[in-house]
């Protein structure tokens, strides 16, 4: 229901900046929040992701730290190695010495599924045994070999075959009680294994490209090439193999899932921000919609009041009696006289504002304008004793009253009072006095007028 009323109006006002105003609010505290939130996503992202390149390069660690602690182990072998240097020593024939050490090496690759080949040499950098693969022709088939540390190199498959992973190739010296350099072992390794774990961490990170290099040659990639230089990186040697992983990864890719989360919250305070301003828009409504009905109701109220009020200002100028109405005030008001009394004593509307005008017109005398203040004073506590609800009235009484054209009108006056109005309503008896010739008649005390 439309309602033009200024109260209603600045209501309605009040409460759509309200609205805006906590729409405003809630905006800037979301995106307050929002921006560490999605800060902290992005770093808990590229932590995730230095986590992810650090437990992986730990398994390839791992898995090299197996190969080369295998690699050490046959060549520690007692019975081959003293076979070894009892050749160099002259003491075994090279066939038979050949035969008995590639018997004990022959058991190696049956255990170990990533041991290709076993290589011995002696001290002079030739060839005594072997087991599994063939020597390559391209690998040196002498010194220098290392003689101090077990090293570990790359040799590319293609050197074996047409197609497929690197190799792996430890270099393991082999001393002697006095630790002594007595010869080497070539063991050769497939680098599956390492593989399958570089492929099962590229599943984690399809996005991400992932390297196994050494010496700037490129063993293993896996994933596409990153050419963009925005991007998240990760390098980690391994141990002292010479191999180093590389990890890439661009910083889209990274904090997708940082910017998806925090989207979701972004969406999630927007319903929120929505729903409580649904609330309070429906809040609002009811408001208002009270508001307009006791709006409505009071106008409705001050409609029949005024409608009462034309009513009894009406009935009174109407009223074929003179009739006085003042008000209860300090200054005793006087709203209304109607057209009998101004025909009447002849006072128009205008020179009776209060009280005190009505005395002092009426009783030009001060002495008996005093005396009938003072008596109506005295008798007007009796008119109200009730609380004016149809019991405070006075009267009848008879008294004189001077008229505006100087004449005296005998007059017998009643007072009601109610709600703080005071009626006063006068009958004529000049002319009956006149015709009853009674000229000594002496009118009892009759109050001017009442105080609501």
């Amino acid at each position: 229901m439309e309602n033009n009323d200024p109260i209603v109006r600045l209501y309605r006002r009040g409460i759509n900046s309200t609205l805006l105003g906590l729409t405003l609010v809630a905006g800037i505290i979301g995106a307050v929040a929002i921006a560490p939130f999605y800060q902290n996503l992005r770093n808990q992202s590229l932590e995730q992701f230095q986590r992810f390149g650090t437990s992986l390069a730990d398994q390839l660690h791992s898995r090299l730290i197996g190969m080369t602690g295998l690699a050490e182990q046959i060549t520690s072998r007692t019975r081959a190695r003293n076979l070894l240097i009892e050749h160099n020593q002259g003491k075994l024939a090279r066939d038979e010495a050949s035969r008995q050490i590639s018997d004990i090496l022959s058991d190696v690759p049956q255990h170990s599924p990533e041991v290709l080949a076993v290589w011995r040499f002696d001290q002079q950098g030739q060839l005594l045994a072997g087991v599994g693969l063939q020597l390559p022709k391209s690998l040196p088939q002498g010194p220098p070999w290392s003689q101090t540390q077990l090293q570990l190199h790359s040799l590319r498959q293609t050197q074996q075959r047409a197609e497929g992973p690197p190799l792996l190739l430890a270099d393991a010296p082999i001393h002697d009680r006095e630790q002594h350099w007595v010869g080497n072992d070539l063991v050769l390794f497939s680098s599956q294994g390492l593989i399958n774990t570089l492929t099962q961490a590229s599943a984690q990170y399809p996005h991400a490209s992932i390297r196994l290099q050494q010496q700037g040659q490129t063993l293993v990639s896996l994933g596409a090439s990153q050419p963009s230089a925005d991007l998240a990186q990760f390098d980690r040697s391994l141990g002292s193999s010479g191999l180093q992983l590389e990890l890439q990864m661009p910083f889209s890719e990274l904090y997708r899932e940082a910017e998806q989360h925090a989207w979701r919250l972004a969406l999630a305070l927007l319903m929120l921000m929505l729903i409580g301003g649904i609330g309070l828009f429906l809040l609002s409504r009811r408001i208002l919609q009270g508001l307009h009905e006791q709006m409505a109701l009071r106008q409705q109220r001050e409609q029949d009041l005024l409608a009462s009020e034309q009513r009894f200002r009406g009935l009174v100028q109407h009223s074929p009696l003179p009739m006085l109405v003042v008000d209860d005030g300090e200054e005793g008001h006087i709203g209304l006289i109607n057209r009998s009394f101004s025909e009447l004593f002849g006072y128009r509307e205008g020179e009776l504002r209060r009280l005190q005008d009505w005395w002092r017109l009426a009783y030009p005398n001060e002495a008996e304008r005093l005396q009938a203040e003072a008596e109506w004073r005295q008798t007007l506590p009796n008119a109200s004793s009730d609380g004016g609800w149809g019991s405070g009235r006075f009267g009848p009484v008879t008294r004189e009253i001077r008229c505006a054209d100087g004449s005296l009108r005998f007059v017998e006056l009643s007072l009601s009072r109610l709600y703080g109005f005071g009626l006063e309503v006068f009958s004529d008896l000049t002319a009956q006095r006149q015709r009853s010739g009674s000229c000594n008649w002496a009118p009892a005390y009759s109050p001017m007028s009442a105080r609501a």
